[in-house]
């Protein structure tokens, strides 16, 4: 008979090498799949990076409509209406993989409080649902050790809890 628990909640080895030692997310893993887990301060870092490198997209195509609006050889000029919905456009598929990244880096740091990455749709409850993800992923300790969404973040960087 195996000592092996029946009952024990599957364990992902994704993240474990065959001698035990802790793997740390790669980039591409981190910003754009929804497993594994962050730290605390990794989730600030990447949402305020992201935030960052995510805006200047969507601040050029502004700054060249404002240009445009503001240059006095196209006031009143019906060019504006067609420049505008171009850069709307531009601005929503530049919105898609920002919101991705978001996301994943979310639902990672819900998985290391323990939680479903499903928990990130409480955001769609006013108010209530951001001020609690806010609090839930920026300013709680994640669990210590290894759950069910992989190994402790802090452990994979060669960090300790304190």
């Amino acid at each position: 008979m195996s000592d092996q628990n029946i009952y024990a909640a599957p364990q992902s080895t994704d993240l474990i090498d065959q001698g035990g030692e802790h793997i740390p997310l790669t980039l591409k893993q981190k910003l754009w799949g929804f497993q594994g887990r962050i730290s605390r301060a990794g989730y600030w870092g990447y949402m305020y990076s992201w935030g960052l490198l995510a805006s200047i997209p969507f601040l050029i195509p502004y700054a060249i409509m404002m240009f445009h609006l503001i240059s006095s050889e196209n006031v009143g000029n019906d060019m504006n209406i067609p420049l505008m919905v171009t850069l709307g456009i531009l601005c929503f598929i530049l919105y898609i993989p920002a919101a991705w990244i978001s996301i994943a880096i979310m639902v990672k740091r819900l998985h290391d409080r323990g939680k479903s990455g499903w928990w990130a749709l409480i955001i769609l409850v006013p108010y209530v649902g951001g001020i609690w993800l806010l609090i839930d992923c920026g300013c709680l300790a994640g669990e210590q050790g290894r759950n069910q969404y992989g190994d402790d973040p802090l452990l994979a960087d060669g960090k300790t809890h304190s």
